[in-house]
């Protein structure tokens, strides 16, 4: 099958008449299964650079469509793993905002994609449904290379903002850590769920969305949320609070924008720690009891300190390899 076809299928651009004839090939060996997938890896790959302005995507194609071609006539069986490194030697790109790693569930053998979005960026992708995903500092995503099954279902750690595809056949469920999902159809909100914060939080922007949490006993809590909500679910005490909410403050981060509403300083500093890629050493934790409400934009950290320095009394001192000690004031 001629790689030109290919790249039209996966983009959505071929004619009835191709998509018949790549859904024929591919079907027809396994082989062919694995070129397609390995194709459609390299477009997301290529994608997610283009956004990054690093490389030139058309001459990157040309190399990549170059590369299947030899590589299919000596090898056809070839595993996503290392489809993956060799995306990272055509790009050539050293270190990428938006990293890429393959796992394989081994129930089903379901090929999925983990993208992870390193300290200190914000990435944007796109998921095969179309859905458009905000992945916050610090966080990872795990999704199939194509939504198959009667549901799309995405497993998230850390914060990311989605934009949901419409599509009221197949329901798109964000699962996270804790058995806590949320379940909608078509809707744009905000799930934070960082491994070493208390709680889970989930703020909703257009449409709704249904919260599912499964306890230990079995026993299963469904919430609905109405736009303009925000809900909190403390993993410790297992309560879930619902709040109305003006929604900038917990989906800001999208535009570079850190907005605090009566944040209490713990949080605060594991935010700047993502954010901005360092690391806080607090010397008396119970001290640093306080509060703020602060919008910084584009805001370099050292201003960011100097602020919170005068509004909540603290001493702070740079020290080497992205720390700060934190001190209150004598």
């Amino acid at each position: 099958m001629e790689q030109d076809i290919l790249i039209r299928y996966i983009t959505k651009q071929a004619t009835p008449l191709e998509i018949k004839g790549v859904e024929t090939w591919y079907t027809s060996e396994y082989a062919n299964k694995k070129e397609l997938e390995d194709l459609y890896l390299i477009i997301q790959a290529t994608e997610k650079a283009k956004m990054m302005r690093r490389i030139n995507i058309e001459q990157s194609l040309i190399t990549c469509k170059q590369n299947i071609k030899e590589r299919a006539k000596k090898q056809k069986r070839v595993y996503l793993y290392k489809t993956v490194q060799r995306i990272a030697a055509i790009l050539l790109i050293p270190v990428l905002v938006l990293s890429i790693v393959l796992a394989t569930r081994s129930t089903k053998n379901t090929q999925l994609v983990e993208v992870h979005s390193n300290s200190g960026a914000v990435s944007l992708f796109e998921l095969p449904d179309g859905s458009k995903i905000w992945l916050n500092a610090g966080g990872s995503l795990r999704y199939p290379t194509a939504f198959e099954n009667d549901v799309r279902i995405v497993e998230l750690t850390g914060e990311a903002y989605f934009e949901v595809a419409k599509n009221p056949n197949k329901p798109f469920i964000v699962e996270t850590t804790n058995q806590y999902s949320v379940r909608v159809l078509g809707t744009s909100f905000n799930v934070s769920a960082y491994n070493d914060d208390d709680n889970i939080e989930t703020t909703l922007v257009e449409g709704s969305v249904e919260l599912n949490i499964k306890h230990s006993n079995g026993k299963i809590i469904t919430k609905l949320l109405e736009p303009n909500e925000k809900s909190v679910y403390s993993i410790k005490n297992k309560t879930l609070s619902i709040s109305t909410v003006d929604t900038k403050f917990d989906t800001g981060w999208r535009n570079g924008q850190l907005m605090f509403k009566d944040t209490p300083m713990q949080d605060v500093f594991k935010t700047l720690e993502r954010h901005y890629n360092v690391v806080f050493y607090i010397q008396n934790k119970e001290a640093i009891k306080g509060t703020i409400t602060a919008n910084f934009k584009d805001e370099k950290l050292p201003q960011v300190m100097e602020y919170l320095q005068l509004a909540v009394a603290i001493e702070y001192k740079m020290g080497e390899n992205n720390s700060i000690e934190i001190s209150t004031q004598k």
